[in-house]
């Protein structure tokens, strides 16, 4: 008598298949790179760039050192790669702000813009600590990266600027400096609030930055 084969056994023993081992093994990769990414930031944004430890690092995530140079590499990739999607979400919330906002007043264009990014850099204080350290430090690929992006924040200040001139709110003199001024004002504020314990609301330290600005630089 011939014996049925073990159907259950067969199938205990199936393996996934080469596709779906790739699948898991990436998935475990993006995982282990977000992981390690935010242990990063709340470890150097914390204790600065060049004084955390990558074990420090390594120890937040709950993996191995080799395991970041595997994924990332060495300190200032890890750098890189916090600040690049950083910024990369601060000026994707920036741009969807102004096309929100497009149809509005231009202060209430101002104060949507001004709000989005106090509110980000509040709550994520410790990449904002990485990014001002990154472009104050020595010269490199992160450096001149977060330089870069600080320029895309400009640009965005300029579209706002001009549409502040093009409304008839702002003179149109102030197309250059205008700004520069505005998001050196609100950078001071943003550091303000990192040092201060018990900072104002997003909404009054807006509304105290739009007043000096559209006070200063608006059509008399």
């Amino acid at each position: 008598m011939v014996k049925k084969p073990n159907v259950g056994l067969q199938r205990r023993r199936r393996v996934p298949p080469a596709s779906g081992r790739v699948r898991l093994r990436e998935q475990f990769r993006s995982y282990a790179r977000t992981v390690i990414l935010e242990a990063g930031e709340d470890v150097m944004g914390d204790q600065g760039l060049h004084a955390a430890r990558m074990e420090e690092v390594a120890q937040k995530a709950r993996v191995a050192v080799g395991t970041i140079y595997n994924l990332i590499g060495d300190r200032d990739a890890l750098v890189s790669e916090i600040l690049k999607l950083r910024h990369e979400q601060l000026l994707l919330l920036l741009h969807q702000t102004l096309e929100a906002v497009r149809s509005k007043e231009f202060r209430e264009q101002a104060e949507a813009c001004l709000a989005a990014l106090l509110g980000y850099a509040r709550e994520h204080r410790r990449f904002y600590r990485m990014a001002l350290e990154s472009e104050r430090g020595p010269a490199c690929a992160h450096r001149r990266a977060s330089q870069e992006s600080q320029a895309k924040v400009r640009a965005v200040f300029q579209e706002l600027v001009n549409r502040g001139i093009r409304a008839g709110v702002l003179r149109a003199s102030v197309k250059e400096l205008g700004p520069v001024l505005l998001i050196g004002m609100v950078r001071e504020v943003i550091m303000l609030d990192l040092e201060s314990e018990h900072p104002s609301t997003p909404r009054e330290r807006v509304a105290e930055v739009l007043g000096m600005f559209i006070e200063g630089a608006g059509v008399k």
